[in-house]
């Protein structure tokens, strides 16, 4: 069961797991994403947990489609004029997100990007996945 935790300095609802609240301010490293890991059954069948999470914007960023290894997925691209929504994933080890990696398939279809992110109110460093030019 998760539970939702306003954060009322910034205005960002956490969605974590019963009294596992991770502060997005806090994190070591807040992990954008914008599709099949926002589902909190799929992250968690991913990466063996269930994880904290938060609404974010990638501002300067858009989906687009693509295809790799003759499947159709969705990737997320620079756009100056682009905004994305999604969540940050919160408090990942670094083994989870070497997982996550795995998943989106970094190096061979997507690479790691350092990229700024809205949680609420505020703007905070996150990585993301982007698609390989």
């Amino acid at each position: 069961m998760f539970e939702a935790t306003l954060i009322k300095e910034i205005f960002a609802v956490v969605f974590h797991p019963e009294g596992e609240f991770v502060d997005p301010r806090e994190s070591a490293e807040r992990v954008f994403v914008c599709g099949s890991l926002m589902a909190p059954a799929f992250l968690s069948g991913r990466i063996g947990r269930p994880a904290a999470m938060v609404p974010a914007t990638a501002r300067g960023h858009s989906r687009g489609w693509g295809e790799a290894d003759g499947k159709r997925f969705h990737f997320l691209r620079e756009d100056a004029e682009g905004t994305t929504q999604g969540m940050a994933l919160l408090g990942l080890s670094d083994e989870e997100i070497r997982e996550l990696e795995k998943f989106e398939q970094v190096p061979e279809t997507r690479r790691r990007a350092n990229i700024e992110i809205c949680v609420g109110d505020i703007v905070l460093p996150g990585i993301t996945y982007l698609a390989n030019k």
